[in-house]
This record gives structure tokens, C-alpha cells and sequence, in this order.
């Protein structure tokens, strides 16, 4: 998406989703796994990312904000490691 997102509530950006703007919330924000921000984010309430995503300049809060790790999956090694 070009441009800036604008919203009176909660933001929830899903993943590898990317806002070519500024996000400005009057709620709390929160982006998913891999989701690029061009510019900054502002939120009245909590911004929570992933450690893959992406904010090109500020982020400005007045509550906190929680950055996630991204799950890691454990793959079997072996056939027999199915089960």
C-alpha cells in the first residue's frame, strides 16, 4: 500500500504486508512477521512487531512496545524422527 494508514482504533497489520507511509493509530498497533513500515509509527496505545519486520524511521508511543521473536520450527532430521 501506498502512502499512510490512518485510524481512530487498533491497527493489526498482517504479515509480510508493506506500507509505503507512515501508520498512525489512536489505539495500539501491531504488525506481523516480515510487514515493512516506510516511514514511522505512531500509536496512542502499545506497538508490538516482530524481530523481522521492519520500521524505517520512529516509533512513537505512549504505551510500550514488545518486540517478538519469530518462531523457530523444529524439523525432524531423519524419516524415523516423523514417528
Amino acid at each position: 500500500m501506498r502512502g499512510n494508514l490512518v485510524s481512530k482504533g487498533n491497527v493489526d497489520i498482517q504479515d509480510e504486508a508493506v506500507i509505503g507511509g507512515s501508520v498512525h493509530a489512536e489505539g495500539s498497533v501491531r504488525l506481523g512477521e516480515k510487514v515493512a513500515i516506510g516511514l514511522s509509527v505512531v500509536a496512542e496505545g502499545d506497538v508490538e512487531l516482530y524481530e523481522n519486520s521492519e520500521v524505517k524511521k520512529n516509533i512513537l508511543t505512549h504505551g510500550v512496545i514488545k518486540v517478538l521473536r519469530c518462531p523457530k520450527l523444529d524439523f525432524p532430521s531423519t524419516v524415523e524422527d516423523i514417528g
